[in-house]
């Protein structure tokens, strides 16, 4: 006996519905003091996603809210201008060293067995840090201090001159000696000693 199967019904086709302005029935998030807690969390260096996360939202609902309302968008951009300047200055002074005053406490025992404790005030020095140095150097002075790629050193020669060489006064022994002087002066400057 042979059974006969019947056929599979399809699916109906899907209906599109087209939804307008949909929002749901639900109170916003968004406080009058969201800018002011957005303005703070800024300036302590946090992310939008770091935000959304502290302010209980989404962040793609932070970012809306940062296109949406003018003042948070302000309150973010200060915030964020204040940490980063706060950053650059730090770089700026790895960069260029600076010294500080540290606290020191000194306990101790004298010859005569008698406890002695003092404060005492030392000036400490930071080297100039020569990595943040170039990193500053590169991108506040592109032109002058970028890395080329293309491998001509007379570039980097040009420059560390302040102006173009003429090459075409030079023969070829002497272009050799300029590009061995730019490659000797670049490795000598990477390679620092520290006593």
């Amino acid at each position: 006996m042979r059974r006969t199967t019947k056929p599979e019904k399809l699916p109906k086709p899907l209906q599109t519905v087209e939804v307008r302005d949909y929002r749901p029935n639900r109170p916003t998030l968004y406080e009058k003091n969201t800018a002011e807690r957005v303005n703070g969390m800024a300036k302590l260096g946090l992310t939008i996603a770091q935000m959304a996360h502290a302010l209980g939202v989404e962040f793609a609902t932070l970012t809306a809210w940062l296109q949406k309302h003018e003042e948070l968008r302000q309150a973010y951009d200060s915030g964020k201008y204040i940490h980063d300047m706060g950053v650059e200055l730090a770089l700026l002074d790895k960069a260029m060293g600076f010294e500080y005053w540290e606290e020191r406490h000194v306990e101790g025992i004298d010859v005569n067995k008698r406890p002695y404790h003092y404060k005492t005030r030392v000036k400490k020095k930071v080297l100039p840090d020569t990595q943040a140095l170039m990193f500053w150097l590169r991108n506040r002075s592109k032109e002058r201090w970028q890395d080329y790629k293309d491998g001509n050193t007379m570039n980097i020669l040009n420059l560390s001159m302040g102006k173009d060489l003429d090459l075409s006064v030079f023969n070829a022994e002497e272009i050799r000696a300029l590009r061995k002087a730019a490659i000797d002066t670049i490795a000598g400057s990477n390679a620092i000693t520290r006593d």
